[in-house]
């Protein structure tokens, strides 16, 4: 587990964490590069994979479509929309087994001697938890995807005709504009992807299989039992977590409420808010967002409401 320090842990952010990180002996700056080489080599199949599943899916419209016009430019661009977003969620769904494999490594242990590598892990899935069917199938795993991979590119894609058909702002008449309006969108964006992306990781955790409720073995701490889906993961986190920073003592009162749960499910916002203000991205982050965010999402329970310590609910 990580260094659990009140003075830096729980409810300090993006930077509390990184000194979690840096002072616990199994972990330290080196563990922020976990899971590095299959976020590689994910985004470099989704490059290969991405555009030639496009332009195969552009050959079913009923008009001709040029591959390289932008959406902008096109007068009906509802249905190249559409081929566009199914295009980003099927090569997504393809690799979907390597983004599970992803957050386990990150959440795992550094230097533990349980933690395997990729194949090995790629092969206990396979062999202890349903098989290939159930990396892609098992509603925890296809569901959030499903969602996460069809909202993301579609608000990503829609911000440009939002912006000049809807606004009449274009960037070659109001640069500034478009690029206030751009971010504001692209923020507005994040308050509907990240409530899914974080539910995703903490279903991504969860074993299936004979092995269901055992549990994976991850240096932050994780909700006992499992979640039943994504709604119901939802609903726990809003009502048995709270964002509140931590105190010794806490009474009921200070644990914040409901909106004080609504606000686990944007931990670590402040990652792809800052990489959304410095450039535009099909959901790529760094190394260091993609560690930082999918600790913060999947740690349980900032604070655990006194309700859910107690048994109740």
């Amino acid at each position: 587990m990580l260094k659990d320090d009140p003075n830096i842990s729980r409810g300090n952010g993006v930077w509390g964490m990184f000194r979690r990180i840096r002072s616990t002996p199994s972990e330290g700056l080196p563990s922020l590069w976990k899971g590095q080489l299959v976020t590689t080599l994910h985004s470099l199949l989704f490059n290969l994979l991405q555009p030639q599943l496009h332009a195969s899916l552009l050959l079913l419209a009923p008009n001709p479509i040029p591959l390289d016009m932008p959406l902008i430019a096109l007068p009906h661009p509802a249905i190249p929309l559409g081929l566009q977003v199914a295009s980003h969620l099927l090569t997504h769904l393809l690799l979907s087994p390597m983004e599970l494999i992803r957050t386990r490594l990150i959440a795992m242990p550094a230097s533990h001697a349980s933690t395997p590598g990729p194949m090995a892990m790629f092969r206990t899935l396979i062999s202890q938890e349903g098989g290939l069917a159930t990396l892609y199938l098992h509603p925890n795993i296809l569901i959030p995807a499903v969602l996460e991979h069809t909202i993301r590119p579609l608000l990503t894609l829609s911000i440009p005709l939002l912006l000049e058909r809807q606004f009449g702002i274009a960037p070659e008449i109001s640069p500034i504009m478009y690029s206030m309006g751009d971010l504001s969108l692209g923020m507005c964006s994040l308050l509907v992807i990240l409530p899914i992306e974080t539910v995703r990781r903490r279903l991504q955790l969860q074993r299936r299989g004979h092995d269901r409720g055992k549990g994976t073995k991850t240096v932050v701490k994780t909700r006992e039992r499992d979640y039943v889906g994504v709604v119901e993961a939802i609903w726990r986190i809003v009502t048995e977590e709270t964002g509140v920073r931590r105190k010794r003592v806490m009474s009921e009162k200070d644990e914040g409420g409901l909106f004080s749960g609504i606000r686990q499910l944007y931990r670590g916002v402040s990652l792809p808010s800052y990489h959304l203000g410095i450039r535009e991205t099909d959901g790529g982050t760094s190394v260091w967002d993609r560690r930082e965010r999918t600790l913060d999402g999947i740690r349980f329970g900032v604070g655990e409401r006194k309700s859910w310590r107690n048994g109740i609910g």
